[in-house]
């Protein structure tokens, strides 16, 4: 967990801020003093959100004329876009370029809005093992049936690795254990694009993730880089 002073306001916009990770971001962030405007598809889905503070904007992530325009005046964009708000039974058709299109729009929305910061909820199965290839390519590690929404996922790095440095952007990808109920401590660990075994056996608490998004826009440390985020 990174230690620092006191940051002065800033404004976040967050995309997906009505799934688990985006509530947790948006939580943390209106916790510390910073003004969100949380982007959904359908805000009338997410009052709850104005009520904590958030001002919720109406926008689709794969449209890029309404992100652009939900976006102006942020200092820093946050992605915490799925498709699903449960696993589907299947992913067959699941169309692998989901990622790679928003992530595109997301750099393009930033640039032109002079947005300094945009930090992507990523996917643990696509970092990369120590022995090489993606953690996606193990089937101890990551069921076969879940393969293209990894690949979409691993897609999704590409608009971002092909920006120049006027978009400063860190992929963060949480372990497997990513839970709701897992304890809140309070600290993280920043990991590389490899795989630490040991580490990511530890289970996370999407309020941890929040801290270790919130502390990279408020003090980056990393940039232009896809890392994982472990437990303690």
């Amino acid at each position: 967990m990174i230690m620092t002073s006191p940051t002065p306001p800033l404004r976040l916009a967050v995309l997906g801020a009505g799934g688990r990770a985006g509530v947790a971001i948006t939580a943390t962030a209106l916790a510390r003093g910073h003004q969100v405007a949380a982007i959904v598809r359908h805000p009338v889905q997410h009052r709850h959100l104005s009520a904590e503070g958030a001002s919720i904007v109406a926008g689709d992530a794969l449209d890029l004329g309404t992100l652009a325009a939900a976006t102006v005046g942020a200092d820093a964009l946050v992605s915490a876009v799925t498709p699903f708000t449960t696993p589907p039974p299947s992913f067959d058709g699941f169309d692998t370029d989901f990622y790679r299109k928003i992530n595109s729009n997301i750099v393009t929305a930033a640039r032109a809005n002079g947005i300094p910061r945009v930090i992507i909820i990523g996917l643990f199965a696509t970092l990369y093992l120590p022995t090489g290839g993606m953690v996606a390519d193990d089937e101890r590690l990551f069921p076969p049936a879940l393969r293209s929404f990894a690949t979409a996922h691993a897609a999704g790095v590409i608009p971002l690795e092909g920006q120049d440095a006027d978009t400063d952007w860190l992929v963060l990808s949480p372990p497997a254990d990513l839970s709701s109920a897992a304890t809140v401590t309070g600290r993280y660990q920043l990991g590389s694009r490899i795989l630490d075994h040991q580490l990511g056996s530890l289970p996370l608490s999407y309020v941890d993730l929040a801290s270790a998004v919130v502390d990279q826009i408020e003090h980056p440390t990393r940039h232009r880089e896809h890392l994982a985020v472990y437990g303690v």
